[in-house]
């Protein structure tokens, strides 16, 4: 244990074992705390049971001077839920009326942060990216309406770190989305949609992957295909002063895939609404060449 006085006060600070039985009892002290954050706790509990937890980052428990706890809730509430012990710094004699106003006030580091401190160009687009990735590859876009809150409570940074070693290229995809987005003919497409299609699409296909790709940026013209129709949907969505016109992510991603399998089966269509997709409905799948509805592990991603 070392004690500190700083300003007439005295702080004691410990590296501590916690068991769950000892963040049982080190709850029960709890007086004014905000609630629980089911989902926070949720993410927590997975990163445990992934192996994906790392004593002693940083992170401390805090205690008041009556020795009440005051930070730390959800970490002890994981440990007492997977029944796994973890070692952390531990401070008390925190005057808690004074650090109630600067407690967890700070910028949360993001994956782009993480990313960039990697080296990594266009760090929020290629976390934006793994986003998606991440999603596909556990099949959880079916599910769109509870989408959001799966992947908050999924998806961490370490999960991220671990799919970027599936994707060696994944920099380069971000960079040729980059200039691909900023030569669009429409507005609408997002950098993420671009450089996500710019880097499945050539996978599924080298031949017509980028051929799509120009088509729907605008740089080729279309003979006659599906894309049309994509095509006078964003134009029309550009135009647009109405808010309400607007498409999500999801919703455009909804679209090109149907539109992809429709120019993959070198299809004619005569209406918008064989390729508009709406949240109740299932996620598309993507085809490939032979006509085949494919996942993410149908896909090399290493070429």
């Amino acid at each position: 244990m070392t004690t500190l006085i700083y300003d007439g006060k005295k702080y004691e600070i410990t590296i501590e074992f916690i068991t769950p039985e000892i963040a049982k009892e080190y709850l029960k002290t709890i007086q004014e705390q905000r609630d629980i954050k089911p989902a926070s706790l949720k993410r927590l509990i997975r990163i445990m049971q992934k192996n994906q937890w790392y004593n002693l980052n940083g992170d401390t428990i805090k205690f008041d001077k009556n020795g009440h706890l005051i930070d730390g809730q959800h970490r002890l509430k994981m440990v007492v839920i997977t029944g796994e012990s973890i070692i952390t710094f531990v401070i008390r004699g925190i005057n808690f009326e004074n650090t109630i106003y600067s407690l967890d006030r700070g910028a949360p580091r993001r994956l782009n942060d993480l990313l960039k401190y990697k080296g990594y160009p266009n760090c929020s687009l290629m976390a934006s990216l793994l986003r998606i990735l991440y999603s596909w590859k556990y099949q959880k876009r079916s599910e769109i309406a509870n989408f959001r809150t799966w992947l908050s409570t999924e998806f961490n940074d370490a999960e991220a770190i671990s799919l970027l070693n599936e994707h060696p290229n994944l920099s380069d995809a971000t960079t040729r989305g980059l200039v691909l987005f900023r030569t669009q003919k429409f507005n609408v497409f997002s950098p993420t949609l671009i450089s996500f299609y710019g880097y499945i699409l050539p996978k599924i296909s080298l031949e017509f992957g980028f051929e799509f790709l120009n088509i729907m940026i605008g740089k080729e013209k279309s003979a006659d295909t599906p894309i049309d129709f994509l095509l006078n949907k964003a134009a029309n969505v550009y135009a647009s002063k109405n808010p309400k016109d607007k498409l999500s992510q999801y919703e455009w991603m909804g679209m090109i895939n149907k539109t992809w399998n429709l120019f993959i089966r070198g299809q004619r269509i005569v209406s918008l609404k064989s390729i508009v997709w709406r949240y109740n409905e299932k996620f598309p799948d993507l085809l490939n060449e032979n006509e085949e509805f494919i996942t993410y592990n149908d896909i090399n991603f290493s070429k």
